[in-house]
């Protein structure tokens, strides 16, 4: 399902910024997500936190997936934001992921 996510490691995804919203419609809302990190790592759940006990410790985790990115996005995540993780097997290999991250724009 997920396969042609391959793609964002090759420039041409990068240069299209067309490719950095993601657009998720359900039957009650429509949401747009500005992606602000894309990257593989080894099969662990660091990148899966969703429980933070100060604003501090939120912005640093934020600040650790930009750090990750393969890319330089131009999106800034504050505490306020909500984010979305997407992550699936790299290559069919169970021990690599890759992952994005992105903050939600409008509902």
């Amino acid at each position: 399902m997920f396969g042609s996510l391959k793609n964002v490691f090759e420039n041409s995804w990068y240069e299209n910024t067309n490719n950095h919203i993601i657009k998720i419609s359900t039957e009650n809302q429509n949401t747009a997500w500005q992606i602000f990190s894309v990257y593989r790592t080894p099969a662990t759940d660091d990148y899966l936190k969703i429980n933070f006990n100060s604003d501090n410790e939120f912005k640093e985790f934020a600040n650790k997936l930009q750090n990750r990115s393969k890319y330089k996005f131009d999106t800034t995540v504050e505490n306020s934001d909500k984010i979305i993780t997407l992550s699936t097997c790299y290559n069919n290999n169970s021990k690599e992921r890759l992952v994005i991250h992105a903050k939600l724009i409008n509902i």
